[in-house]
């Protein structure tokens, strides 16, 4: 992992530059070249991961038109909001 500062670093996982911001509190990670997709959300006190992961972890690739949804990452914060 590369730290950019105090409060923020980089991490590749799965091909992907992965951006960690957090604070006190909280730990946010970001893929920008998903569309800025959040694909964590972690309380820093109790450990607890917000976001849903698949079995076996997060699998990060970009979609394509008209991919099903089934066939997503199943992965980030969209994921958790409606349409």
């Amino acid at each position: 992992m590369h730290v950019l500062s105090n409060n923020c670093a980089v991490r590749h996982e799965q091909g992907f530059e992965v951006f960690i911001i957090r604070n006190q509190d909280v730990e946010l990670a970001v893929v920008p070249e998903l569309g800025a997709r959040i694909i964590s959300l972690k309380d820093l006190h109790t450990g607890r991961e917000w976001l849903w992961h698949p079995a076996g972890g997060p699998k990060l690739f970009r979609n394509r038109a008209g991919d099903n949804f089934e066939s997503s990452p199943l992965v980030g914060l969209d994921e958790c909001l409606p349409r």
